[in-house]
């Protein structure tokens, strides 16, 4: 499980590299997935957006 707070911090990492409708959709997708995903799985998330 993860938190918001832990979300918005590795969200960050996409700041100015992503449009920032971009982060905030996927900031949404995964808010409503914060039950079930690790932190782990959304840094793999995160990392993947960065590579494209």
């Amino acid at each position: 499980m993860i938190t918001e707070v832990e979300i918005d911090e590795r969200l960050k990492r996409l700041r100015g590299k992503v449009p920032n409708f971009l982060i905030e959709d996927l900031k949404g997708r995964l808010m409503k997935k914060k039950d079930i995903l690790t932190p782990e799985q959304v840094d793999r998330v995160v990392d993947r957006v960065l590579q494209v």
